[in-house]
């Protein structure tokens, strides 16, 4: 009987990772197997966790730093849904008001903007929260204010710290609204101390023991400090509003609120200041490629730079209204291989990884770029461009990956050319004659540089270049003459 359940088990277990390995691939269904195979005890469990936590790809564990924050995300899930049930728990006896009155407090529940206001004589005006500040505070979480008796006399510490008797006269506790209820206990001394939002450690049985327990039943609370929102994992982004984790490329930020992720698979994800207010769009994968922040409209024949906000890439300017092909052929190393056709038959070449990063660029035709081409794209690591005569500003920069430029027939760029990569280490100008502010600078790595035309070079030429100093200068000093 016992052979016999085994091998009932392992045939599930065998059917199960099968329907994993498909969505997931091998090594990704291996390592839940091996990592975490309490739950595979369950019917069903990991693959319900996966498809509900992790967005469907290939293409997670690249970073061996993912591994051991994908087994605390499943662990956890594991242990909500399928771990110690709430009535395992016991019961709280008192309610938080009552526990808090034996600690000497008197709590009181906000439900209106107007309740919180009654709190700010208690506060410096320097360190008024940002709840008085914020109307809809109130629908986004919980708030409470503990009142120590006697608050109102309780003088300042000379040397103000977050777990002195004066931090903890005045409490604000809150709890964030939605599935997991983060909570903040807030100190009197807001905006002065260190991490005023963390006082007593965020534990509330550390103001008195059972209080934790009493929040949660009383309120209906869930409290697990291992919400999924919480755990930061290289090249992964938890979306608070899918309750999901998306793997991603590169992300840019605008202004002081705006974030956006791009990813393998067409993500684009947009965040606001508040990261609970998130849209996730996959452009359907038959029409559109998304490559970093470059969106390839296959249907239109259109190329845009993501989001629409940023400041145009020059890449628009070469392809909008010019393109009459665009063909995509997978290559033998599994990149692929994306042939835009112009009006006029010439052909332009954007290679693409597996990520939908672009990898490569060759266009034979072009004479003139102008500013910001390909301003966001690190991954690039072979451009040709044999025909070229003069760049604008800011051509690649940053980049990550290039190792080495050689346009033959570049007479002139504008500021910031080639500035700030971290790997090229030659560069082949011959017809170079002009050059803008700052250029080729903060390059690294760069060991050989070649320009025999060259005329004028205007301030930060190749300035912070360590491997280079001595050739700079006698480049310099002999233009110089």
């Amino acid at each position: 009987m016992i052979e016999e359940k085994i091998t009932e088990d392992e045939k599930r277990i065998a059917k199960e990772m099968d329907r994993i390995k498909k969505i997931y691939g091998e090594p990704f269904a291996q390592f839940c197997r091996s990592s975490c195979a309490e739950v595979f005890q369950i019917p069903g469990a990991m693959e319900d966790i996966l498809t509900h936590t992790f967005f469907p790809t290939k293409l997670f564990l690249e970073d061996d730093k993912q591994k051991d924050s994908i087994i605390q995300i499943i662990m956890a899930v594991y242990e909500q849904k399928w771990g110690k049930k709430k009535n395992d728990s016991p019961v709280a006896t008192e309610t938080p008001e009552q526990l808090l009155r034996k600690a000497g407090y008197t709590l009181y529940y906000c439900k209106t903007y107007e309740d919180t206001l009654r709190f700010t004589p208690y506060y410096d005006p320097k360190e008024l929260l940002c709840t008085f500040y914020d109307q809809n505070r109130v629908y986004a979480h919980y708030v409470f204010f503990a009142v120590k008796d006697g608050a109102e006399h309780m003088l300042r510490a000379l040397h103000p710290d977050r777990e002195d008797d004066y931090s903890h006269s005045v409490l604000s506790i809150q709890f964030k609204r939605g599935y997991y209820n983060k909570l903040y206990i807030i100190s009197r001394y807001n905006h002065t101390v260190t991490l005023p939002n963390a006082t007593y450690g965020n534990e509330l049985n550390q103001i008195i023991p059972g209080l934790e327990q009493s929040f949660k039943h009383a309120y209906g609370l869930n409290l697990d400090p291992t919400f999924l929102g919480e755990i930061r994992i290289p090249g992964l982004h938890f979306a608070s509003n899918e309750t999901m984790f998306y793997p991603y490329n590169m992300s840019l930020v605008l202004g002081d609120d705006k974030l956006f992720r791009f990813g393998p698979n067409n993500i684009y994800i947009e965040s606001g200041a508040d990261t609970t207010n998130e849209t996730v769009t996959q452009f359907d994968q038959n029409r559109y490629i998304l490559v970093n922040n470059i969106l390839i409209d296959k249907q239109t024949k259109t190329i845009k730079a993501l989001p629409p906000d940023l400041v145009p890439d020059y890449i628009e300017n070469i392809y909008n209204n010019k393109i009459s092909k665009i063909e995509v052929t997978k290559q033998k190393d599994g990149n692929r291989l994306i042939t835009i056709t112009d009006l006029d038959g010439n052909k332009s070449y954007i290679i693409i990884d597996e990520k939908n990063q672009m990898i490569g660029y060759k266009n034979e035709h072009i004479t003139e770029i102008g500013d910001y081409f390909l301003q966001n794209i690190k991954t690039l690591k072979y451009i040709s461009l044999p025909n070229v005569e003069t760049i604008g500003n800011y051509f690649l920069v940053h980049n990550e990956c290039l190792e080495s430029i050689d346009f033959p027939k570049l007479q002139k760029v504008g500021d910031y050319f080639i500035y700030a990569n971290q790997t090229i280490n030659k560069v082949n100008l011959p017809s170079l004659k002009e050059v803008g502010k700052h250029c080729m600078g903060r390059n690294e790595a760069l060991r050989e540089a070649s320009f025999p035309s060259l005329e004028f070079a205007d301030v930060g030429f190749m300035r912070s270049n360590r491997q280079m100093r001595d050739y700079v200068k006698n480049l310099l000093d002999s233009r110089n003459k």
